[in-house]
């Protein structure tokens, strides 16, 4: 079994499979303040959910509000003050970030369904949404080639996928 070691002193550092990390880093850099955050095989670490199944690591996006028992805004409504360029950006980049972190097909896709349908609910467009997802498979096609998307017939199943 892998397991793999949050550590924090100045900034987060991630250790993955050195179970003597901290012995080896002390021998180096002397007494440091490192605090261990966590340790173990299933965790989050920043914005990255980190598990290993039969020894593969599976990352995920990691939110820490989604465990909050409360509601939180995190995006704005379409009749706000806020230009739609900055709405594409921010859309786009949650794609991005989601597609870069997600390791897994299913995470991903969840992942969409739920900026979406928060879009969907705050009075966006369906089409606006819809364009920006495949603005998103052109410019960044090769971030979804790990999740086995590789031409416009595999795009569009998956914008079927998440567009539910």
């Amino acid at each position: 079994m892998v397991s793999w070691i949050a550590v924090r002193y100045i900034d987060d550092l991630l250790v993955i499979g050195a179970q003597d990390f901290l012995p080896n880093c002390r021998s180096i850099y002397g007494e440091l303040n490192l605090e261990v955050a966590y340790q173990g095989s299933v965790g989050n670490f920043l914005d990255i959910s980190l598990q290993y199944i039969n020894g593969n690591p599976i990352t995920g996006v990691y939110n820490k509000v989604d465990a909050f028992d409360f509601k939180v805004n995190r995006f704005s409504y379409r009749d706000s003050f806020v230009s739609c360029q900055v709405h594409r950006a921010i859309v786009l980049g949650q794609i991005i970030r989601y597609a870069r972190i997600s390791s897994d097909k299913i995470l991903f896709i969840s992942r969409c369904q739920e900026l979406f349908g928060t879009y969907l609910s705050r009075g966006f467009p369906h089409l606006f949404l819809f364009d920006l997802f495949f603005k998103f498979a052109v410019a960044y096609r090769t971030l979804l080639l790990k999740f086995g998307f590789f031409d416009k017939a595999h795009i569009c199943q998956l914008a079927s996928q998440i567009f539910i």
